[in-house]
């Protein structure tokens, strides 16, 4: 019978979407070169510390991906918190590894008013282990660190996007 087959559900389901105006963030249509446009009207303030200007760089990759950069309407400013914490503990007393954890207060303000328009914090959490020679720790906290304000940009360049498409522009 072919009301029971699965494909009917999901082709329901698309249809449902599709009429309700649903449309991926970052699709591959017009709305993305929208998206973009806007994006690229956010300036993004320096951030403190090493830390920051990694999360500075990443931000700008995102938000400002083609060289036309548009007269920017938005400014973003970030402030960050850094915190190493659960860390375990070897037999012998030596640490073994932890929780490194990097929190991003951030507010979207309005460059003609200098009113906040969108705040918001954002917190990541990753492990790193300790290992035996000082080097190697360090790059494992690094590569921890990055992956942690990859993770920071991407959730901060979505909530920015969400309110540019919520709030479009007169």
């Amino acid at each position: 019978m072919w009301w029971r087959s699965p494909t009917l559900p999901i082709l329901a389901l698309a249809l449902a979407l599709g009429g309700c105006g649903f449309h991926p963030l970052y699709s591959q249509a017009h709305e993305n070169t929208q998206i973009r446009q806007q994006l690229s009207g956010v300036h993004v303030s320096p951030i403190d510390e090493r830390n920051g200007q990694i999360l500075y760089n990443a931000l700008m990759e995102r938000m400002h991906t083609d060289e036309s950069v548009a007269q920017p309407r938005y400014r973003l400013q970030i402030t960050l918190e850094e915190n190493m914490g659960g860390i375990n503990y070897q037999k012998n007393a030596t640490a073994s590894g932890g929780e490194m954890q990097i929190s991003a207060n951030w507010q979207l303000l309005d460059v003609t008013t200098g009113r906040r328009v969108d705040s918001g914090k954002f917190s990541t959490v990753d492990s790193v282990n300790f290992l035996g020679p000082r080097y190697a720790s360090v790059v494992a906290e690094r590569d921890a660190e990055r992956r942690i304000l990859e993770n920071l940009s991407d959730l901060i360049t979505d909530r920015v996007a969400i309110y540019l498409t919520s709030h479009k522009q007169q």
